[in-house]
């Protein structure tokens, strides 16, 4: 598995409807506008105050001046409700005022940024910004919800580094979610071989045999000790994580000591004596969520123990060919049944995807058409937090477009995908966007009418017939 950097999300608009009988609410160019801030000292408010000032000013040269009381004529308001879901929001819009109300993670600063997008700014890359200079801004008189349909919304490597972009992306950072070192593949620094190995080889998995380095034995007790006793120093070393990690190191070997091999068996899978062990350390620490990885020889879902409520579930999909989505591919019919058996006994299962070729990541790897119904298929199974391993690097093949298409799918599954792929290459491509397009379209024909796979690791040579 790869780290470096972008969770399901579904947003939706509960209800969007115009109130028939108000007029927009509207800001003339330079004028001055009040604007009340109902938390002066609340971290999302006072950003979310910034960017809008900020885009306000750059639209149509007007200033919005803060006040310390709601006043009684024309109005702006940013305000948090705990009620709504922590990135969600609440638009509301009459003559004499505007009201954004957001939930308490980030939810009034993606407030903001839906108004600013239906206004007409864009933020396409980290380095392409659409930001309109108008006469008028003229805001329709409405009510909008949304929410996200996903907690957690991370697209992986280079572009959502950058904050501002990850922003108007309503995208997530591993740095938010997971203290430092504790991500994935943490066996090694939590119980590591040069430390342990030499006058304790039994805390170390048994293949073919021998004791081996290249993972634990999850059925040993002072393993467990250890792991307890060292995620209890780094807890309080970084008190503000809620998401600690207990996961394999990324390599194929597994522990087959008798004890290891007898829950294996009664189990059917390799994931029974790690879920074993996340769910001891998870019941010694019930105020953290303990997370963990179903990947390669872990994918499986055993077959009676179950995670405990605090325990999240890592499902990876690195094995899978991505000519089709995967609920159209008959190469997939294991991954299906294994995420809908940890949909089934897992509370909070994450979800790690893969959109990128990772040997030639310059080379035309089609699988757009496979993004949304993948997302949706992942909804459907009731995963509740997602990472794209994409290609969001300058230079990378259609990396701004897969990122901001991504981006959009987390946030809701359900969009107009079409529409979205055409408004990016418009903007993004300008004159060249009908030729980008067709471009797109006949990557696609050529994979289905070739009846071509595509693989994360392949070479483009695989495809000169």
């Amino acid at each position: 598995m790869r780290t470096g950097i972008l969770f399901i999300l579904f947003s939706f608009s509960a209800w969007n409807h115009a109130f028939c009988k108000n007029e927009p609410f509207v800001i003339p160019t330079k004028t001055i506008v009040p604007l009340y801030i109902q938390d002066p000292k609340a971290p999302d408010l006072v950003h979310a105050s910034g960017l809008l000032k900020k885009y306000v000013f750059e639209l149509v040269q007007s200033k919005l001046q803060e006040t310390e009381k709601a006043p009684g004529k024309k109005w702006i308001c940013l305000k948090q409700n705990p009620e709504l879901h922590p990135d969600g929001f609440m638009l509301s819009v009459e003559k004499n005022r505007l009201i954004i109300e957001g939930g308490t993670r980030k939810g009034t600063t993606y407030g903001v940024i839906h108004l600013l997008e239906s206004l007409g700014c864009k933020y396409l890359s980290p380095d392409f910004q659409v930001v309109p200079h108008l006469s008028v801004l003229n805001i329709p008189s409405q009510k909008t919800l949304e929410k996200p349909a996903n907690d957690v919304r991370i697209i992986n490597l280079y572009f959502p580094e950058n904050e501002v972009y990850r922003d108007w992306l309503r995208l997530n950072s591993i740095e938010e979610r997971y203290p430092e070192g504790y991500f994935v593949h943490t066996f090694h620094r939590l119980v590591p071989w040069e430390t342990y190995f030499s006058s304790h080889p039994d805390y170390f998995a048994l293949v073919n045999g021998k004791r081996s380095i290249d993972q634990l034995c999850p059925s040993n007790p002072e393993v467990r000790n250890l792991i307890a006793r060292k995620l209890e120093t780094e807890m309080k070393l970084q008190p503000g994580k809620q998401t600690w990690s207990v996961s394999q190191n990324d390599n194929f070997s597994y522990c087959h000591c008798d004890q290891c091999l007898k829950m294996i068996e009664e189990e059917g899978s390799p994931s029974g004596p790690i879920i074993s062990l996340v769910n001891d350390i998870a019941a010694r620490f019930p105020d953290k969520t303990i997370s963990t990885l179903a990947y390669q020889y872990s994918r499986k879902a055993p077959s009676k123990i179950k995670p405990l409520k605090n325990v999240e579930v890592m499902l990876c999909t690195i094995e899978l060919h991505r000519q089709a989505s995967i609920d159209q591919n008959p190469e997939c019919a294991d991954l299906k049944k294994d995420m809908e058996d940890w949909g089934t006994c897992c509370q909070q299962l994450f979800l790690w995807d893969y959109t990128i070729n990772f040997n030639h990541s310059i080379s035309p790897f089609p699988n757009l058409h496979t993004l949304q119904p993948n997302i949706l298929f992942f909804a459907k199974n009731h995963v509740n937090a997602l990472f794209e391993q994409s290609n969001s690097t300058t230079g990378y093949e259609f990396s701004e477009l897969k990122a901001w298409l991504l981006s959009k799918l987390l946030w809701n599954p359900n969009l107009d995908v079409n529409k979205e792929i055409r408004e990016f290459t418009e903007r993004y491509y300008g004159a060249a966007s009908q030729a980008i397009l067709d471009y797109i379209g006949a990557l696609e024909t050529a994979l289905k009418e070739t009846e071509s796979k595509l693989w994360i690791y392949e070479h483009p040579v695989v495809h000169q017939n």
